[in-house]
């Protein structure tokens, strides 16, 4: 019926050849698929996370990222995998050590993947983007924060982002010169 988690930790890791610490790999079987089971399906009423943390590493990038969360409270409701039923996401709250912090609300659903959501982000430090921003220029975040409030919904494979945002204390670097960029 439930399930609740209090002070776990996580950690999920990009390796620079794609894989992660999570990739299952099934052995190959020459068993054929009984198309006539229905597939299986999950039900809760209830998740509770309290208090947890969660490691987030992407190697793949010429900057490393490195993003420690948490603590970390999550409440949901109504979870099922019921094709076209909908899951409540009561309350999302993470923070990023003592930087900033991320809460989200809303509605997803498992089977079509969908969701609506409502978040807001304070102070969220922007250094982390350097990873991805290093990727493709010369520039690194060396601060700054921004803060989001807006909604972002998910349906059909496409996402519609809708925020009013503001930038505080951005300086960039250019790696090649070493000269502040902004």
């Amino acid at each position: 019926q439930s399930i609740s988690l209090e002070e776990t930790d996580g950690q999920f890791i990009i390796f620079p050849n794609a894989k992660t610490n999570w990739t299952v790999e099934a052995p190959a079987t020459k068993e054929k698929k009984d198309e006539s089971k229905k597939p299986w399906t999950l039900t809760l009423e209830k998740i509770d996370l309290i208090n947890n943390q969660f490691y987030f590493s992407d190697r793949t990038k010429r900057t490393p990222l490195n993003l420690p969360m948490g603590p970390i409270n999550l409440s949901a409701s109504n979870i099922s995998t019921v094709i076209g039923k909908t899951s409540a996401l009561d309350n999302l709250t993470l923070s990023l050590g003592n930087l900033g912090s991320l809460k989200l609300n809303g509605e997803m659903s498992l089977s079509p993947v969908s969701a609506k959501l409502n978040f807001v982000a304070r102070n969220f430090p922007l250094e982390f983007a350097s990873a991805y921003l290093s990727s493709t220029t010369n520039l690194k975040i060396k601060k700054g924060t921004i803060n989001l409030d807006g909604n972002l919904v998910y349906k059909n494979a496409q996402f519609d982002f809708n925020a009013d945002s503001s930038l505080k204390d951005v300086v960039m670097i250019d790696e090649v010169s070493n000269e502040e960029a902004i």
